[in-house]
């Protein structure tokens, strides 16, 4: 089955009536005289095109990632950001991508290589609509001569074909994709996997695919080997999911510019030149203009679980809009499973999750709990067949994702990857009281004996999805940091100082002596029993601000004047207990 990446828009079976399909190869001229009639001087027949040329859009600046170099795109960043922008690699150097070396590189060389004879799927840009009867023969043939509609071919998959052999996607893309780490080798070899990882998109000037997210709500990698793309991307909020949703299934949809229905700035335009790299995120919402001729090549990925919660939510529009099977990510179940068995021997294994890891878990194991207890699965051990129905063929993968990590059904490897998860959550947890809760405790008391300072940026309520964004990716940042360092940095360590010294000076000023408290063992006693001190102790305002030596004679000479609250010996006790004490949360 043919599959469209960059392509069709979602439509469902009885939502609106297809164009009807026009066999233009059947056609000595390529297109017949009332068509002609209906082109513009141009040959833009899509509305949209002269619309998205005149209307503004938000900046892209606030949205995307730029990479100077494939270098920095590595699974150390993937994993930090959780592959949540758009990315923009400026040059691939690093990428460890691969392509045809061919300088003059073009249409007829992919036809060569591919077969000339090869059957294609041809797209009427003007209507989104399917032009049946053509092969690359004869889109070699329009391309050349250019006549009549503007048509669009985005759906060429040739993973199984000799240009495989000139095009290898980007390094990240092949560590993150469970295409390549989940899927069973002995399905491959039988080409019994989803045949979505390598496209070739041959795209005349003023094409334009409208508003759509790509199937199952995969990611994508696009390079522009020759021309230009521009792209109109919106992130998937589930406001945005949900207004597309109602869109796609309105027969007011051509009418109608779907990004129109949000903020002007809810939009944002890239531009995508020659030589270039961009990644798309799970379920990001974009249509695609081309203003030059141009050859792209790219593929869709499932990036793991930082997007599982983005790929159900796409998963779930699809079903309700009752998309047709061969417009939907195939074997969509299989590879939710087969990812959900990747990642059990990924805990098995003692491998940490990172915060947006384990929230995608967490809906990954919901989502295969029901879809485990619908499967009527068969106690046969046969191999695979392929007359099975497609049904059959995804509850005995589901089987083999249980089965090849040595449990029994879909239902047990469900159970036990929760299990797992469990104890990877309380492990966390206990984590965080021991570690995290302190350090926050002691910042707190710190800002009361600091001048106030603003340390949070400005916010603007046009650039919520931004925050958010960059919200997860700090996130990451605080668990790396949890999992590689201490509880404190060096200069933590020297402001817990100062804040014991400035304690210790305030004791001394009072007229009666400090509490004498005995040092708990555990480091979180330590920090509760400290601020607890702090508490009683005059306000930021009655500490000294000279320095604690001078306070220590001034103390002395009270106590010659028979001033109450303790000679040398109770100030030495004091310090001496507040130096075992840093002394204990440096260790």
């Amino acid at each position: 089955k043919k599959r469209k990446m960059d392509g069709d828009k979602m439509r469902g079976r009885g939502l609106r009536e297809r164009a009807p399909r026009v066999d233009y190869a059947a056609l000595d001229d390529g297109i017949d005289d009332d068509e002609k009639e209906e082109e513009d001087e141009d040959g833009k027949v899509s509305k949209w095109v002269e619309y998205v040329e005149k209307r503004s859009f938000g900046d892209a600046s606030l949205l995307l990632q730029y990479l100077t170099s494939g270098a920095e795109l590595t699974l150390e960043w993937a994993r930090r950001t959780g592959l949540k922008r758009p990315t923009v690699v400026k040059d691939s150097k690093g990428l460890g991508l691969m392509v045809p070396r061919k300088a003059d590189f073009n249409v007829r060389d992919v036809a060569k290589i591919v077969g000339e004879n090869t059957p294609i799927e041809v797209i009427n840009t003007a209507d989104q609509s399917e032009v049946a009867g053509w092969s690359l023969a004869d889109w070699c043939n329009y391309w050349d001569g250019r006549r009549g509609k503007t048509l669009n071919v985005i759906s060429l998959e040739f993973s199984r074909t000799k240009l495989s052999e000139q095009v290898r996607s980007p390094t990240i893309i092949r560590q993150l994709d469970w295409i390549d780490n989940a899927w069973p080798e002995q399905l491959r070899v039988r080409g019994e996997y989803p045949q979505t990882q390598y496209y070739c998109l041959m795209s005349p000037k003023g094409c334009y695919t409208d508003f759509h997210v790509d199937f199952g709500g995969t990611a994508v990698w696009y390079h522009v080997l020759r021309g230009r793309k521009i792209f109109y991307l919106s992130a998937p909020t589930a406001e945005r999911l949900t207004l597309y949703e109602k869109w796609i299934c309105s027969r007011d949809q051509d009418s109608v510019f779907f990004a129109d229905l949000m903020p002007d700035s809810a939009t944002v335009a890239l531009t995508l030149n020659q030589g270039q790299t961009l990644i798309i995120p799970s379920a990001w919402l974009h249509a695609v203009y081309t203003p030059e001729d141009s050859l792209v090549f790219g593929g869709n990925f499932l990036p793991g679980l930082t997007t599982i919660t983005d790929q159900l939510a796409v998963h779930g529009v699809e079903s309700r809009a009752r998309v047709a099977n061969q417009f939907r990510f195939p074997f969509f179940t299989s590879a939710m499973f087969f990812g959900l068995s990747h990642t059990y021997r990924r805990l098995v294994a003692s491998e940490k999750l990172t915060k947006l890891e384990k929230q995608g878990l967490s809906a990954l194991i919901d989502a295969c709990r029901v879809w485990s207890k619908s499967m009527v699965l068969s106690t046969s051990k046969e191999r695979l067949d392929s007359s099975r129905s497609f049904r059959q063929k995804c509850e005995e993968h589901a089987r083999l994702a249980a089965t090849s990590v040595g449990l029994t059904d879909p239902s047990d490897l469900v159970e036990k990857t929760a299990a797992l998860l469990q104890i990877e959550l309380a492990a966390t947890t206990t984590s965080q009281k021991v570690q995290v809760k302190p350090q926050v405790t002691l910042k707190l008391k710190l800002s009361q004996l600091k001048p106030s300072r603003d340390i949070t940026s400005p916010t603007n309520e046009d650039h919520e999805v931004t925050q958010e964004l960059t919200q997860n990716e700090n996130d990451e940042e605080d668990d790396q940091q949890d999992e590689n360092s201490s509880i404190s940095s060096r200069s933590d360590a020297e402001e817990v100082k100062n804040l014991k010294l400035k304690i210790s000076t305030a004791w001394l000023e009072q007229a009666e002596p400090p509490p004498q408290a005995s040092i708990p063992t555990h480091q979180e006693a330590h920090l509760t029993s400290s601020v607890k001190q702090e508490e009683q102790q005059p306000t930021k305002e009655k500490l000294p601000s000279k320095p604690t030596s001078s306070c220590i004679v001034d103390q002395s000479k009270k106590k010659k004047r028979g001033a109450p609250g303790g000679g040398g010996g109770n100030c030495n006790s004091a310090i001496g207990r507040l130096k075992n004490k840093l002394a204990k949360m440096k260790r």
